[in-house]
């Protein structure tokens, strides 16, 4: 469990203090106060605003992944900054605070484990704002519509721009991701306050939050999940991404088993295959 020590202070209505246990987001993000062991790339995040850098950093998603173009980069570097979004959920729900995940605050890191590899976040400082009761969904309605003007937009922008492809590349895969996670909370969280705090985030991020939020005619996490029989684990189901993530591009892969470019007799072929591998 990463725990954090530090000294209480205040400053400008942010907040640090002695301790906060990020692990899950570690485990699940690679998104942590100390960053990553061994990684083959760590910039500061700020410098992902940067064009030049950019269009390095998509090249490499690309190499590192055996993608047979840069939108397979794009696609790769992109959900990174989904797993943002989900961090500052997690820990709304976890601790009813805003976590400072600002570029400013972040070094961005790359780490390669051969067949493939992970993107990730060290947190330079850990800080936050208390999220208040007076007026609370106002606030965080407006502490979203800033996160995402100034750090999640111009980031994607940037990286689309870099790969010479649409955001929406990057922006169709987050409504899945996020409703995904509802999913997930509710079946392995025990506690009802924070499966109460994580739903209610959703709700804001995806019913809430208008398009123009996104710089998009859509709220790209407004999504309906369909789900298909799992055939890893009989008897259960999994959740259609909202989007393909490109990893049919990649060499040595075909498409994900969830992915919604699947025709049903392609899924089916597949589910048969894979229910061979797993008898």
């Amino acid at each position: 469990m990463i725990i954090i020590f530090i000294s209480y202070i205040f400053f400008g209505g942010t907040h640090m203090e002695e301790t906060m246990d990020l692990a899950i987001l570690e485990a699940f993000f690679h998104i942590s106060p100390t960053g990553m062991k061994d990684p083959v790339l760590s910039i500061p995040a700020i410098d992902l605003l940067n064009k030049s850098q950019m269009d390095a950093i998509v090249r490499l998603g690309m190499e590192l992944y055996k993608g047979k173009g840069l939108d397979v980069g794009a696609s790769f570097i992109g959900k990174s900054f989904f797993n943002l979004c989900a961090s500052l959920q997690i820990v709304l729900a976890t601790n009813n605070r805003f976590l400072d995940l600002s570029l400013e605050n972040l070094t961005f890191e790359i780490e390669s484990h051969g067949d493939h590899a992970h993107t990730g976040f060290k947190i330079n400082q850990l800080r936050w704002k208390e999220v208040p009761e007076v007026e609370r969904q106002a606030w965080l309605t407006e502490e979203f519509k800033a996160y995402f003007k100034n750090t999640i937009n111009p980031v994607i922008e940037l990286t689309a721009l870099s790969a010479n492809v649409k955001p929406d590349l990057i922006w169709n895969q987050f409504g899945g991701s996020l409703a995904y996670g509802v999913d997930y909370i509710i079946e392995h969280e025990k506690r009802q306050d924070v499966i109460d705090r994580y739903r209610e985030v959703y709700d804001l991020i995806a019913n809430q939050l208008p398009p123009e939020t996104f710089n998009r005619k859509k709220n790209p996490f407004n999504h309906k999940p369909k789900y298909v029989d799992n055939p890893y684990n009989p008897g259960t189901t999994l959740m259609i991404r909202s989007a393909c993530c490109l990893l049919y591009r990649c060499e040595g892969h075909d498409y994900c088993h969830t992915c919604p470019r699947m025709r049903p007799e392609e899924r089916e072929e597949q589910r048969l295959k894979i229910l061979e591998t797993v008898k």
